[in-house]
Order: structure tokens, then C-alpha cells, then sequence
């Protein structure tokens, strides 16, 4: 991930001070001095304030190198700081990721119980629906046995689905799951190894 939306916002304001100061110095540099000494200041506050604050994420590109122009800026000013601050968020990021499984574990858990609370639900409308039948035998609707096997046929065939679903996006999940922590497992080797110099 890049700070693009930051950097625009930074870019712009630091393509204002700048223009200020040119325009200033340009047209009546004696009229104009206040204007560009504090849009120089400006200008250096801003610098300052992006190349000081830390990034609160990973900002490697692919090549696990600074991504963006504003994270470049904050490697050359941050120096070992920043790259200290990208290992500890490479480490957050793989143990994010390692925990995925028991993440999905407890959000299928809470779906499972939402479910039989479901078919708890519609259990008791068709009890009442059947109470209402008993009472007055001629608002029950009456299927043909066709229609009631080809019912119960698209019933099989859509828990079949369900499952063939579920499996193959668990499938894919772990196969993206895995390839992001080799990513980010090798972008800490380097990362490691660019501080250990």
C-alpha cells in the first residue's frame, strides 16, 4: 500500500508554498519577502512533518523496497527508524494473516448459529402453519408428487452447491493466505537484512 491520498494532499500544499514563494520573490521581491520567507517556512514544516511521522503500515512495494514517493522521502529522512518500523509492521502483517484460520473458524461458528436460529424460526412458522391447516383443511396447498420431488431434488442440489462453494473459497483463501505470508515472510528477510548492515 502506497499514501496516495496523503501525498496528494501533501503535494498539493507544498505546490502552493512553492508557488507562492516564486511568484512572491518574482514580482516585488521587497513587497513580497514576508510572503515567501513564510511560505518557506511552510514548506519546511510540511517536509518535516511528513518525513518525521511514522507510515502505521507497510509501505513496500514488491521488491519490499519504499513505495511511493512519500514513503522514499520517509526511508531517506527516517533512516533505520523507518525500516525498524516496516519489520514491526511485517510482523503484525504475518501474524495477521497466520490467524486468518481462527478468524474464519469463530465467523463460521457465529454463522452456524445464526443459521439454527434461523431454521429454529422457520420450525415453529411452519408448526403454526400446520396448526392453521388442521383448522381449515382448505388453505393447504396441495403439490403434486412431481412438484414435491422436484422440490426436495433442488434442495439436494442446492446443499451440494453450498458445500462445493464453501470448500473452493476456503481453497482459495488459503492459497492467497499462503502466498502473502511468503511475500511477507521474504520482505522481513530483507527488511532483517538491511538492518543487520
Amino acid at each position: 500500500m502506497d499514501d496516495t491520498g496523503f501525498f496528494s494532499f501533501t503535494g498539493f500544499l507544498i505546490t502552493c508554498e512553492i508557488a507562492a514563494i516564486v511568484v512572491g520573490m518574482a514580482a516585488r521581491p521587497d513587497r513580497w519577502r514576508p510572503i515567501a520567507t513564510a511560505g518557506g517556512f511552510l514548506l519546511a514544516v510540511t517536509l518535516s512533518v511528513v518525513a518525521l511521522l511514522p507510515a502505521g503500515r507497510v509501505v513496500l512495494d514488491s521488491s519490499c523496497g519504499a513505495h511511493g514517493p512519500v514513503a522514499l522521502f520517509k526511508s531517506v529522512a527516517q533512516g533505520r527508524m523507518f525500516w525498524e518500523e516496516q519489520l514491526k509492521h511485517l510482523d503484525e502483517q504475518i501474524a495477521w494473516q497466520a490467524a486468518e484460520p481462527e478468524r474464519q473458524a469463530q465467523l463460521d461458528e457465529l454463522k452456524a448459529r445464526m443459521r439454527a436460529e434461523e431454521d429454529r424460526v422457520v420450525k415453529e412458522a411452519q408448526q403454526e402453519m400446520e396448526r392453521i391447516y388442521q383448522q381449515y383443511p382448505s388453505l393447504r396447498p396441495r403439490p403434486s408428487a412431481a412438484e414435491v420431488t422436484a422440490q426436495a431434488l433442488r434442495d439436494q442440489a442446492d446443499a451440494l452447491e453450498q458445500a462445493d462453494l464453501a470448500a473452493t473459497v476456503e481453497r482459495l483463501r488459503a492459497q492467497f493466505r499462503a502466498e502473502e505470508i511468503r511475500k511477507l515472510k521474504g520482505c522481513r528477510t530483507i527488511v532483517a537484512a538491511r538492518l543487520a548492515r
